[in-house]
């Protein structure tokens, strides 16, 4: 059911918004919006699954530097051919790193944070730049898991309680094993980082839950399978009716939620695995078999 259908719809079904009035089309727009996110948030759907294949990134150590004693502006030898802002160096006076906050792809100097604590000038240094943060392209939510594609290797997630994601930082660099989460862009992608910093470029799967975007055009079309897009309907007439405190609310909400319950149930993007319920009594060479509630719904494999 493309926007501009399922607007209209909410219209007739509210009867006191028109959605030829300009006014009351914005919230009618808008309360659809909201009964899409609210379905979406209530599980972790198949059909919001996202997966992206990103590169990791090798330290840059080409050249020398030069720094003067309380700078924040570095001078290299030979320029990085790609920009790198938002990564840290490490100069050859001291162990400590600096955030590089601003540089220009080709250019040979850039800014970065704090100012230099060296106490003299440093002339032809060496240097280290390492890539700290990766994301991802595709905006998501949060990250399921992260896997090698070069060997069915997965990246082990670590709590960021017991680590932090500058521990790269501190270890020199090789083949990384394990990833930490780091706190998000200003746009809410997530940041992870890797345990140890990749010293080849390797290829990542990464896959998560993907940020929905909302419906703007006439023609979008709602992420929700066709099947349970009444649903969104129900959910957001319940918003229109609130705000006209209206009783018929209520209702809307009740039937919503048993349409969004019958797709929890029903719903499958993998209908070719065949799943079989038998009495936990039952004697077979697969052992056990659990019986669930009969409301419990189909479980989605990730």
């Amino acid at each position: 059911m493309q926007f501009s259908s399922l607007y209209t719809e909410l219209g007739d079904r509210l009867g006191a918004y028109d959605p030829a009035v300009s006014t009351d089309l914005v919230k009618l727009k808008r309360w659809i919006n909201m009964a899409q996110q609210y379905i979406c948030g209530k599980r972790l759907w198949p059909f919001m699954l996202s997966e992206e294949i990103i590169q990791t990134v090798t330290d840059i150590t080409t050249g020398t530097i030069d720094v003067t004693a309380g700078s924040t502006t570095v001078t290299f030898s030979s320029a990085p051919s790609v920009s790198v802002t938002d990564r840290y160096i490490q100069l050859s006076t001291s162990q400590d790193w600096y955030k590089i906050t601003a540089h220009t792809a080709a250019s040979t100097t850039a800014t970065i944070t704090p100012a230099f604590v060296g106490t003299s000038n440093l002339t032809a240094g060496t240097y280290t730049i390492r890539k700290l943060l990766y994301t991802t392209t595709t905006p998501l939510v949060q990250i399921l898991d992260i896997k090698q594609l070069v060997t069915p290797v997965r990246i082990v997630s670590q709590s960021p309680r017991e680590a932090d994601f500058f521990l790269p930082l501190y270890y020199d660099a090789g083949t990384p094993y394990y990833y930490i989460m780091s706190s998000p862009t200003s746009a809410g992608t997530p940041q992870f980082s890797f345990i140890r910093s990749p010293d080849t470029v390797m290829n990542m799967m990464v896959r998560g839950i993907k940020n929905l975007s909302d419906l703007s055009a006439d023609s979008d079309v709602p992420v929700i399978p066709s099947p349970w897009q009444d649903a969104i309907l129900n959910i957001a007439a319940f918003y229109g009716f609130q705000s006209l405190d209206d009783t018929r609310a209520d209702t809307e909400f009740k039937v919503g939620e048993s349409r969004i319950k019958d797709m929890m149930m029903n719903y499958s993007h993998d209908l070719g695995r065949h799943r079989v319920m038998q009495s936990i009594t039952n004697d077979s060479n697969f052992g056990l078999q659990w019986a669930l509630p009969s409301d419990f719904g189909p479980e989605v494999p990730w």
